[in-house]
């Protein structure tokens, strides 16, 4: 059932790692001037699209390359990555339909008043089956991996889509949580899923969104973290804790480093890594306002850097008239042989041939590149080095 509602909830399923970690930020954001964060960058708009694109490719049952028209937001490489989103959901679909009869929820808006009057959002895709329901969010990002597992979003959507029906009455009917991301790299694959249960999704919505909910209202702290560049929260370029932040680790000097005790240095390296995300904000607000015709000072707009690409025809004079060459022709005439280079295809590549998993299977490797750091929710396995003493064991 469609639900009028305004876009977008201020305790929206999309942010809950932000406000469940910062509840001061809802607040904040409410007070932001009216048309301030207004647009989107590039990258947002791009999603924006591809996600409208999925959508309509779902209900009409149209393929993602068909939806290309010139659009420079949405090209092969988005249709490639959206296609992969719907073949894994019509694949679920026939699989949840030999079972018994299948709900399929498409961009689903809810509202759960009685639960919470802000319980409110919009699902990408919910299947409810039988005896599973499962719930599946497209991300069409690349710079931010998302995990499926425990997540809050996928955990808020499916409250709002199961809440009321027949399945919500049995605590034990499991419930599948699933993220597409075919643009970003995680060593799970594109498509990450986790399996929880109605039961545990009751005990999340009272013990964990609820208390967080209140907390925005009744003690509603700042608090910044990786959700604040994670979810763009808004106001992160002018959050009075994230001033206080920067006042600090800018008092930090070189020297200071290694007087630190090993906790402080976890501590000031993260606030580092938290301040250092802000630069991307920057130019994503530096650019809206060159949009809009302002004038940042110290900033302009210029064309993005790009590699020469050869043209596919040209039209040249030839007796006076015009004659249309075509590149194959034309380079294969000048070059000869030169003309191409043959080049070893690579894992990622071979992967996508006809059986090209199970020969990548068996002749690729990843090589050891040696150690590095990253913060604790990585989602690659933390390393223990060995000591000098353990290395040169039996040799000394």
């Amino acid at each position: 059932m469609q639900v009028d509602l305004p876009a977008h909830s201020r305790l929206g399923a999309s942010s809950t790692h932000r406000w469940f970690n910062c509840p001061g930020s809802v607040a904040l954001i409410e007070a932001m001037p009216k048309g301030e964060g207004d647009g989107g960058s590039e990258h947002a708009l791009r999603g924006t699209l591809a996600h409208d694109v999925a959508a309509g490719c779902l209900k009409d049952g149209s393929d993602a390359w068909e939806q290309i028209t010139g659009d420079p937001l949405y090209d092969r490489e988005d249709a490639d990555a959206v296609q992969e989103y719907l073949d894994a959901i019509r694949g679920e679909i026939k699989e949840l339909e030999a079972m018994g009869p299948v709900t399929v929820l498409i961009e689903e808006r809810f509202h759960l008043a009685e639960v919470h009057k802000d319980f409110f959002g919009t699902t990408d895709c919910t299947l409810i089956g039988a005896k599973q329901a499962q719930v599946h969010d497209y991300k069409h990002g690349v710079g931010i991996v998302v995990e499926a597992k425990k997540n809050t979003q996928l955990m808020q959507y499916a409250v709002g889509a199961l809440y009321g029906t027949e399945a919500w009455n049995d605590n034990a009917f499991p419930v599948e949580l699933n993220i597409c991301q075919p643009r970003a790299y995680h060593p799970a694959g594109s498509i990450r899923s986790w399996w929880t249960s109605v039961g545990e999704l009751k005990s999340w919505l009272a013990e964990k969104w609820l208390v967080a909910a209140r907390r925005t209202e009744q003690n509603p702290f700042l608090q910044p973290g990786s959700w604040c560049n994670t979810t763009f929260c808004p106001r992160r370029l002018n959050c009075p804790a994230i001033k206080e932040m920067k006042a600090r680790v800018m008092a930090v000097k070189a020297e200071d480093l290694p007087k630190m005790e090993d906790w402080e240095l976890g501590l000031f390296a993260t606030e580092l890594t938290i301040l250092t995300g802000m630069k991307k904000a920057a130019d994503d607000e530096i650019f809206q306002r060159l949009r809009k015709g302002n004038k940042v000072s110290g900033w302009k707009m210029v064309p993005k850097r790009s590699d020469r690409v050869f043209k596919e025809e040209i039209v040249v004079k030839e007796d006076g008239e015009d004659k249309k060459l075509q590149l194959t022709d034309a380079i294969e005439e000048e070059f000869g042989d030169k003309a191409y280079e043959k080049k070893r295809i690579s894992p990622a590549v071979a992967e996508k041939l006809p059986g090209g998993k199970k020969f990548v299977a068996q002749w690729a490797y990843k090589p050891d590149n040696g150690l590095t750091v990253a913060k604790d929710d990585d989602v690659r396995t933390g390393q223990t080095p060995r000591g000098r003493s353990e290395v040169f064991k039996g040799a000394l």
